[in-house]
Parts: structure tokens; sequence; C-alpha cells
């Protein structure tokens, strides 16, 4: 036992840092400890949960402007096509392909002038929506145009251009092709040619008729 006793003694053992060798100091590290511990959990799960919130808004909001974003263009895509139908599908145009063929110099004159008459009516209610449009046969041949040719060739060269394939309704035969540039922000980019001429303005009243004063004979009792 003596040598065992001797043994332990010989050990040196560590020492606590001056700080904590005193009962005080050692409640207040545990004080500290307690206190600062739950604190820390809860603004660690808290930075979590503010955190997936964030990224949750991030994506509702980016979610809304796609949408918004789509239904923009679905919109600007259903005028383009509605004006497209107007401009290629129209009675004048399709007898003018009709007649094209044929090779009858007067009658290819007189229907190129109701297409002309008629598309240029068409194009005051489209045209602020686009800046040019062209008609032309399968060989290329213009037959109608319409819009600016001012614009120079650095911006004409960026914009966006629409090729449409004519068609021949009765036997679905190509026989032309319609060209748009359509404008980035049109004046009218709700506002189709379809929908002017499906809803046409109403008729203007007949003047009233005004009264005058002592007009009316008042009766005497």
């Amino acid at each position: 036992m003596g040598v065992i006793r001797a043994y332990v003694s010989s050990l040196e053992l560590p020492l606590p840092p001056p700080f904590l060798r005193s009962l005080r100091s050692r409640l207040l590290l545990l004080f500290v400890a307690l206190a600062v511990g739950p604190l820390a959990t809860v603004g660690l799960l808290d930075y979590a949960r503010s955190r997936r919130m964030i990224r949750a808004l991030i994506v509702a909001q980016t979610d809304t402007l796609a949408r918004r974003a789509a239904a923009t263009i679905a919109d600007r895509y259903a005028v383009i096509r509605s004006d497209i139908l107007l401009l290629s599908e129209n009675a004048e145009v399709q007898q003018l392909f009709r007649e094209l063929p044929r090779g009858d110099s007067s009658a290819i004159r007189g229907a190129q002038r109701a297409v002309d008459d008629y598309l240029q009516v068409v194009w005051r209610l489209a045209g602020p929506s686009y800046y040019t449009a062209e008609l032309t046969d399968t060989g290329g041949v213009r037959l109608w145009y319409a819009g600016s040719d001012a614009t120079s060739p650095d911006v004409a060269d960026r914009l966006l251009t629409i090729n449409e394939p004519v068609r021949d309704l009765e036997s679905n035969r190509v026989v032309g092709a319609l060209t748009l540039a359509p404008r980035s922000t049109p004046a009218h980019a709700s506002y189709s040619a379809r929908a002017v001429w499906s809803h046409p303005p109403p008729l203007p009243q007949p003047p009233r008729r005004h009264l005058r004063r002592g007009s009316r004979r008042r009766c005497r009792t």
C-alpha cells in the first residue's frame, strides 16, 4: 500500500485554469452556459427558418413574374396571329393568288387593286404594332408592302421578323409568304385589327330637339 500511495502522490494532475479555481467562477461559467446555450440554439433555428422563408418568397415571386411574362407573350402572340390571319386569309388576297397562275393581266390588276385597298384599311388599324409588313409570292416577288423604309441598316438587321406562309384556303397549298416586323412595345399591344373589325363603332345618334321656353301653351282654368 505504501508503494501505491507513493506512486499516486508522485503523479502530477493538471490543475484547472486560474479563473475556475474558485466556486464563484465555476457558478458564473455554469450560468453563462445555461443562459447562452438555449439562446444560441433558438437563434440557429430562427436563422434556418428565415432562410427557408426567404427562399420560398423568392421562388413565389419568380414564379409570379414568369407567369406574368408568359401571359404577356401569349397575349402578344395571339394578337400577331390574329393579324396574320386577317392579312393573309381574306377574300381579296386569296383571289389575287388564284389569279396569278392564270396569267390574265386585267384580272390580276383588278385583284391587285382590291388587295391594295383592303390591306391599306387593315394597315391603318394594325400598323402601330409593326414596323413593316410585306406580302410576296412563292418566287419572292413583292405583291404588297406597308411600313417605313427610313429605318437605318443597323436597326433593320436587329429587327425581329416573322415569316408566315400564305396558303390557299381551298387546296391548302402554299402560294406565298407574309413577313411582319413587330414592334417591341406596340402602341396597341392588346388591340388587334380583328377585334376592331369584329366590334364596329356605334352609329351616331340623331340630334335631340330642344324645346323653347314658352312653346307649350298654358291652359287657363
